[in-house]
């Protein structure tokens, strides 16, 4: 303890974290801490472009490490994104593929030997924690703090003890007692091993109630309007009565979103000085030396834009994501291009700590390009969100959208380099008619290599009346794509016969048996997608069996 007091004195003295000279050669089993904010959005930080917020400490981190500009969430299949944001996380998996249970990255770690240590917001079983974390104190077990329960200002939290979490209520705001129990970690006598340590702040997520001292820092800055700010979006997302976008009636009032805005600023600048005791902790124990930092957030938040003031949309505002390395073998200011999930974080910090990566998950490690800022990663993305909306993101940083919303899709088509606001949509426009077919290809074929499930595809056998030779009909929610099938069993090619609408089955190509066999696939352009559904069919048959392959 008497070392958390000199700590404490020498903060007071020396104030926020300051700039220090970075070692840019690697170690063997470095430290990992993960500060992991809630809702922090990139257009939320001042050096990331934002003048009016107050962020030092994260902006000393940015200039101290590499920042990586086209970090993105994968989306969510429903409006609890931040849950679905901290699952792939954890798994490394893209959330359209839950099917593969691959090893939590916490117990590689186990594993390789490093302690591991959590504090903040959990959203998985106690179960899980339990088995991943060696050490866990003031662990919020919840979505969001209600006001009820102590809000922001006194959480209830619990604390791993004995295999268990037992619950007890904090004296002190959310980021300041999981900051507390960071430097309690951090400032561990006599240890032997390297660690593992994640910080999940609450913050900026409502409630938005920042101690006063934060609040009134904004009273009197005049807080604008983001460039995209609309009173209502222009049509049905999807998503238009979930979460945050129920906070405000429609068309929403200029200056409730500025109060929102405001609170939502002194939020974040009460984050960033928790975030500058633990960098100073770093500094004044040495282990900035050995010890990777990386900053991110499970999402973003609109606040207004394109009249939105939620996350569960596929606006950039609300899928890219701040993410920033810094430590030893990290570039110093430094931005890099290249594109990546917040899953691909997972096998990349087992690939800096030399742990074995899973074969068996969908994040790719980005590790290399810290050595090679030039290297590509990933040339595109899948956003997608629910049943409602899909995105693909090119390397060239061109955008679509798609709504599955009514009767018609909804496509939206953006150039980011040139619209990095999302405000002009193109998709309407003669001159970019190649480009919106090769978007729109380029997604159909993401959504059948990630298994998205709006991608199924079934044969249906409709028996009419009393008559005994079956119609067929073939079904598939994948958008605007070409389904070619055969009758004879043969698996189908582009050359194949195209079903536009359901047709009979009268004879079964003379076999005796009465048995024939319809295989039916989608196709974009010449190429093959998906998997082949098949169904054995015979006219005396009532139902039918479908088998996909």
């Amino acid at each position: 303890m008497q070392y958390r007091y000199f700590y404490v004195l020498l903060c007071l003295v020396f104030g926020t974290f300051s700039s220090c000279q970075l070692n840019n050669s690697a170690v063997d089993q470095p430290n990992i801490l993960i500060l992991m904010a809630d809702d922090l959005a990139v257009h939320a930080i001042n050096r990331l472009g934002n003048e009016k917020v107050v962020t030092p400490n994260i902006d000393q981190l940015i200039t101290s490490g590499t920042v990586f500009k086209n970090a993105y969430n994968a989306g969510s299949p429903n409006e609890e994104v931040d849950q679905f944001s901290q699952q792939m996380f954890f798994s490394g998996q893209h959330f359209l593929n839950p099917n593969r249970t691959p090893t939590a990255f916490p117990n590689l770690f186990q594993k390789a030997g490093y302690d591991t240590f959590y504090t903040g917001k959990w959203l998985g079983s106690e179960e899980d924690f339990i088995s991943y974390f060696d050490y866990g104190n003031s662990v919020f077990l919840g979505k969001e703090h209600s006001i009820k329960d102590g809000g922001h200002d006194t959480p209830i939290v619990h604390h791993l003890e004995n295999g268990l979490l037992n619950k007890s209520q904090a004296n002190d705001f959310s980021s300041t007692v999981f900051t507390n129990s960071v430097l309690d970690f951090l400032w561990t006598e006599n240890r032997s091993n390297p660690f593992l340590a994640v910080v999940a702040f609450t913050s900026p997520h409502r409630p938005y109630m920042a101690p006063e001292k934060f609040t009134t820092r904004y009273n009197d800055i005049k807080i604008s309007l983001p460039k995209n700010f609309s009173e209502k979006h222009a049509f049905d997302t999807g998503a238009l009565e979930v979460k945050d976008e129920t906070i405000h009636p429609t068309p929403l009032n200029e200056e409730w979103v500025k109060q929102d805005i405001r609170a939502y600023y002194a939020m974040v600048s009460e984050m960033d000085t928790q975030i500058g005791r633990i960098l100073s902790a770093l500094k004044l124990t040495k282990l900035d030396k050995k010890t990777i930092v990386i900053l991110m957030s499970d999402n973003g938040i609109a606040l207004g834009q394109h009249g939105l003031m939620g996350k569960q949309n596929l606006y950039k505002h609300s899928t890219n994501i701040p993410l920033v390395f810094m430590g030893p073998g990290i570039r110093v200011n430094t931005t890099l291009e290249t594109s990546c999930y917040i899953h691909d974080i997972y096998p990349t910090i087992c690939e800096m700590a030399g742990i074995d990566i899973p074969t068996k998950i969908d994040g790719k490690s980005f590790a290399p390009v810290f050595q090679n800022p030039n290297k590509t990663i990933r040339k595109s993305l899948l956003l997608a969100y629910g049943n409602s909306q899909r995105s693909f993101l090119a390397a060239d940083n061109w955008k679509l959208i798609k709504y599955f919303t009514g009767r018609e899709e909804k496509v939206q088509l953006f150039d980011l380099i040139e619209d990095p606001f999302e405000m002009n949509d193109l998709s309407k426009q003669p001159i970019f008619r190649k480009k919106l077919r090769q978007m729109s290809d380029s997604l159909v074929v993401q959504m059948a290599r990630n298994n998205d499930s709006m991608m199924k595809l079934e044969i249906e056998l409709r028996y009419v009346g009393n008559k005994k030779s079956p119609e067929v009909a073939i079904i598939s929610s994948a958008p605007k794509s070409a389904i070619h099938y055969t009758i004879d069993g043969t698996v189908p090619t582009i050359k194949s016969r195209r079903y536009y609408q359901p047709f009979k089955v009268v004879n079964v190509d003379g076999q005796k048996s009465g048995l024939t066999k319809v295989k039916a696939a989608v196709f974009v352009g010449n190429q093959k997608i998906g998997k082949v559904a098949e169904i054995e069919i015979t006219p005396k048959q009532p139902t039918a069996e479908l088998i996909s392959k």
